[in-house]
Parts: structure tokens; sequence; C-alpha cells
């Protein structure tokens, strides 16, 4: 599988982690869910990942630090869910990240300056 696209299915419960192991994902779209609870750490093990779209769900409290191993990740959407903390810095070392989409927020940390250095 290269491509997994779930969106609008009204799933619930917590990232399944186990999809972290089919580290020849391309896209993982989730957006439209009913997930919740932490975006696991293992989501680093997609090196392969170029889209990665979590938005209109319940995801928090923040992104993982292992999203700098999605160094060849295009697209990452988590806009509209409880996401809160800081953006992990390490979101500098996806080089090849062309959309971001953090809307529908409520941050309580800055925003690292750093981020228009992707441009």
């Amino acid at each position: 599988m290269v491509q997994l696209r779930l969106n609008g299915s009204k799933i619930t419960g917590n990232f399944p982690s186990s999809l972290c192991r089919l580290v020849n994902l391309s896209a993982i779209e989730l957006g439209g869910n009913r997930f919740s609870g932490p975006i696991p750490p293992e989501i680093g093990n997609c090196k392969k990942l170029q889209r990665l779209d979590l938005s209109g769900n319940y995801f928090s409290p923040e992104l993982p630090n292992e999203i700098k191993r999605l160094t060849h990740l295009v697209t990452l959407n988590i806009s509209s869910n409880l996401i809160t903390r800081r953006i992990p810095p390490e979101i500098l070392h996806c080089k090849m990240l062309q959309r971001l989409d953090f809307s529908r927020k409520a941050f309580s940390y800055d925003i690292p300056h750093q981020l228009g250095s992707l441009l």
C-alpha cells in the first residue's frame, strides 16, 4: 500500500500506531474523523510520507518531535484539532514542506520564527 485515505469515515479512537509500520506510505489522509489523543511518535517511521492530513479530528496536545524524520513531507494539515502546545522546531527538518496548515488552532506558544526559512 502506498496511500491510505480514510477521510470523513467517522472513525473514533486513538491514532492507530500500527499504521506507522507501513513504512512505504506516501500519504496518510485521516481528515474529518473523530480520532483523539496524541499523534504517536512512531509517525516518524513513515519516512517516505509526502502528505499527512489529520485535519478535523481531536488530536492533542502537540505534534511529536519525531515529525523531523519526515524529510519528504510536502503537505502537513493538522487544522481543526485540539493541538494547543508549541509547533515543534523540529518541523524545520522537513525541507520539502510546501503546504503547512495549522488553521483553527489556539497555540499557547509562539510559532517558531525559523519557519520562514522553509520558504
